[in-house]
């Protein structure tokens, strides 16, 4: 079972009105994640937004019809913290995943781009300069032909 971000609700409650969707954005510079709204503006076209925390345990994302985007939220720790088969099997099917340790809306507006243009699944794999080398090994062992994007803090170690 997937569980939300921090103080974020529940996506999927707002994913059928886009005035709870606008009400979600407002918030969001309060929670500081607006740079989530690319993400939660794709609900809006139908996009469907699914949250990954770690500690969440195995999870399968919702049946593939239509583009999708997986926010994985791990500032404070690395891939270890994840379930490994659940991460390889969404790293496989993926059309792309975006690597950053920075909070640069264009990570976010990369990844739903990409969901909505190609109608697939993308991941945003949200990190610190830490974990981003941790991370890109990861992706290199679990899924060795994905497209991968990195988006990396000045500091950055990859």
């Amino acid at each position: 079972m997937l569980r939300p971000v921090s103080d974020l609700p529940d996506v999927e409650e707002f994913t059928t009105s886009h005035a709870a969707i606008d009400h979600l954005i407002e918030r969001l510079p309060s929670m500081r994640a607006d740079h989530l709204e690319p993400l939660l503006q794709g609900l809006k076209f139908g996009m469907k937004l699914v949250i990954c925390r770690r500690g969440g345990g195995p999870f399968d994302l919702p049946p593939s019809d239509g583009a999708l985007a997986l926010l994985i939220a791990s500032a404070s720790c690395g891939p270890d913290q994840f379930d490994e088969a659940s991460i390889g099997r969404a790293l496989r099917a993926a059309a792309g995943v975006c690597v950053t340790s920075t909070t640069a809306t264009e990570a976010a507006l990369s990844v739903a781009g990409l969901a909505l243009v190609s109608g697939q699944r993308s991941i945003l794999i949200e990190t610190t300069a830490r974990f981003e080398a941790d991370w890109l090994a990861a992706i290199k062992r679990l899924a060795p032909d994905a497209r991968v994007l990195l988006s990396t803090s000045v500091e950055g170690r990859a």
